[in-house]
């Protein structure tokens, strides 16, 4: 996962790993033949806002907490046809 952080050109497009404990109130919001989708609260919030120091600092922000979507994908989904 670092590896890939340190590929991304911009800030937008990091990939934060986010351990489930860091997790509260994990719902299903729905469900097909792909997977399930959850609705939760990510409990440290989203850190891709970034605040202003001063003409040549900025710093990296958190919210204090966040609704993100989970998504599950059921067995087979992700086979490849030849």
């Amino acid at each position: 996962m670092k590896a890939f952080q340190l590929r991304t050109w911009r800030y937008e497009d990091v990939i934060e790993w986010i351990p489930f404990d860091r997790l509260s109130i994990v719902k299903e919001i729905g469900k097909g033949g792909f997977g399930s989708v959850y609705k939760a609260t990510w409990l440290d919030g989203i850190g891709r806002k970034v605040e202003k120091i001063n003409d040549n600092s900025y710093k990296r922000a958190r919210e204090t907490s966040s609704i993100v979507a989970l998504k599950t994908l059921s067995e087979g989904s992700l086979k490849e046809s030849a």
